[in-house]
């Protein structure tokens, strides 16, 4: 019932409080699981980053539920959902500025004033949201002085998920008959072996895998591959330790790394790790391989400034299963991304800016959003044309057709 309050739900929900800071690992413990079943009910494990004895209970139930109503794929591709962001902004008279980054978020008396970018540009504004790094919110952005001691105690012992690494592989052929599905794929039927692997700064061989056949969910796409071609993404959980990689800080904080020996080291070990894996899940397909990249741990934070560059969000922030929720105790200052009491992943960050716009504006969205309700004016939105590009939309309208940037090629998608 979307309808319930936080606190109804709780009144009607006795099993969920009893629950709520008890982990996945106790769950298994109550129920007397054998170890091979712990493996197969926690396998979506490397969608949150926590092994079954750090993952609050409620975060393992959310992936699940999420699954069990079924997930879906934005046709044309992930980079469609920015670009669907950016297009309801800019046509209702917002404005979206990339390689704006901020320096500085401005408190006077208690209140947030606006922002100072690292050109040195003021931005002033009633009200922030930041959807950065949450410790680097606190810490770096605003200052521990302006937050309640309890959220400074709590920030400064938080923890984070784990990182992971991401193959992104183009064939030129099809792949073999399968399931229109993601893959979790396991070495070992004790899924705790593979996490003791990792905090053993061991990769090889990889323990498990997650992929995602993005040109077997859209095969109509041909901005995702071309007809008889293969576009997929394998994903594995991997150490986060600056040093491991070959760096004495990470890239947010200035360190460097993408030219020293021991990380291009790393990253071709991983590498050839990880196909090895594939090809055990797969079977054979790199004599067909066209484009290979890879993104590691530090690739991550240098886009995005996350911390030891997870995109999942804090692990723990206190209690067991307690995160921050979207006010901050600093007037005018809100918080919204994977750190969030909602979860990490689209569904958890989504539903957390709902919950953050609600209370901005002292209106219950996601009762509205469930029931279908459309919040934008779609009179307003941008007709797309055969040569809408949704990676160039995503920059926002100043920098939409700056030269020499990476492009999507729409020519070969069909009418």
């Amino acid at each position: 019932e979307t309808d319930l309050t936080d606190e109804q739900f709780t009144a009607r929900s006795s099993a969920f409080t009893a629950w709520e800071q008890r982990t996945l690992a106790d769950l298994f413990d109550h129920c007397g699981l054998s170890t091979r079943a712990r493996t197969v009910l926690a396998a979506h494990a490397p969608t949150y980053g926590l092994p079954p004895g750090r993952c609050p209970l409620p975060t393992h139930a959310a992936i699940i539920d999420h699954y069990l109503h079924g997930a879906y794929y934005p046709k044309g591709g992930g980079q469609m959902l920015p670009a669907g962001l950016v297009e309801v902004i800019e046509s209702h008279g917002g404005e979206v500025r990339t390689r704006a980054r901020v320096e500085r978020i401005l408190v006077t008396s208690g209140r947030a004033r606006g922002v100072t970018l690292t050109d040195g540009e003021v931005v002033t504004a009633p009200l922030v949201v930041s959807n950065a790094d949450y410790t680097r919110t606190v810490q770096n952005l605003v200052g521990e002085e302006h937050f309640e001691p309890g959220t400074v105690r709590r920030t400064r012992g938080s923890t984070m998920s784990l990182p992971f690494a991401v193959l992104y592989v183009a064939l030129d052929t099809t792949l073999p008959e399968r399931p229109n599905a993601n893959l979790w794929w396991y070495r070992h039927t004790d899924i705790d072996t593979g996490f003791r692997q990792l905090a053993e700064h061991r990769i090889d061989p990889v323990p498990f895998l997650f992929v995602s056949f993005s040109s077997l969910k859209d095969p109509a796409a041909r901005n995702i591959a071309p007809e008889g071609h293969s576009n997929f993404q394998v994903m594995t959980l991997v150490p986060p330790d600056h040093a491991y990689w070959g760096a004495d800080a990470g890239p947010a904080d200035g360190g460097r790394y993408r030219r020293t020996d021991l990380y291009r080291r790393r990253k071709q070990e991983l590498t050839d790790a990880m196909l090895n894996a594939a090809e055990e899940a797969l079977g054979p397909f790199r004599g067909h391989i066209t484009h290979l990249e890879a993104a590691t741990p530090l690739t991550h934070e240098r886009y995005i400034h996350s911390r030891g560059g997870t995109p999942y969000g804090l692990a723990g922030w206190g209690a067991t299963g307690e995160r921050p929720d979207t006010t901050t105790g600093v007037e005018g200052l809100h918080v919204v991304g994977t750190s969030i009491r909602y979860g990490s992943g689209i569904e958890g960050v989504a539903t957390g800016a709902m919950m953050c716009a609600s209370t901005i504006l002292g209106r219950r969205l996601v009762p509205e959003v469930t029931r279908g309700a459309v919040l934008a004016d779609r009179s307003l939105l941008p007709h797309r044309g055969e040569d809408f590009d949704p990676l160039a939309v995503s920059r926002g309208r100043a920098r939409r057709h700056a030269r020499g940037l990476a492009r999507i090629d729409t020519a070969r998608r069909p009418a």
